[in-house]
């Protein structure tokens, strides 16, 4: 195993996901990506009544603040010998980690599992269920509740 693809939502339950990521980084000598998948851009932004724009400019400090983020992981990764590389990129979060596991040629896919209610699912569907039924790669799943 080199490529381990851990997938963060960057809620306060992914750091159960990161550890159990870097955990087996350790144990199997790879290399850790951090992905965190952002919500795309809306299609519209609005302008608010001065002329400047809405939206855009909290949406910017979102990405950065999530940037930031990342890399603090990235930088504790390191510290534990952890050859990682951040990964921040917008599109749907199902799709998007099933192309950058492509593209990667990831070995092992850790994410994490919210455990939402069976209506919830049924309503909005599951990241987790998806990548189950469609994810080639070896999966770890990761039990995670936000306290």
């Amino acid at each position: 195993m080199k490529q381990i693809l851990t997938c963060l939502d960057l809620s306060p339950s992914s750091r159960r996901v990161f550890d159990r990521g870097a955990d087996l980084a350790v144990a199997l000598g790879a290399e850790v990506h951090l992905l965190h998948v952002a919500a795309p851009e809306p299609s519209f932004v609005g302008y608010d009544t001065k002329g400047g724009a809405y939206g855009r400019d909290r949406r910017a400090d979102e990405l950065k603040a999530e940037h930031a983020e990342l890399g603090r992981r990235v930088s504790e990764l390191r510290e534990r010998g952890v050859t990682a590389r951040p990964l921040l990129v917008e599109g749907t979060t199902v799709e998007t980690i099933l192309a950058q596991a492509d593209r990667l040629q990831a070995d092992l896919v850790v994410i994490g599992s919210h455990g939402h209610a069976a209506l919830h699912r049924f309503l909005i569907g599951s990241t987790t269920d998806a990548l189950v039924r469609r994810c080639p790669r070896m999966l770890v799943l990761v039990p995670c509740h936000d306290d």
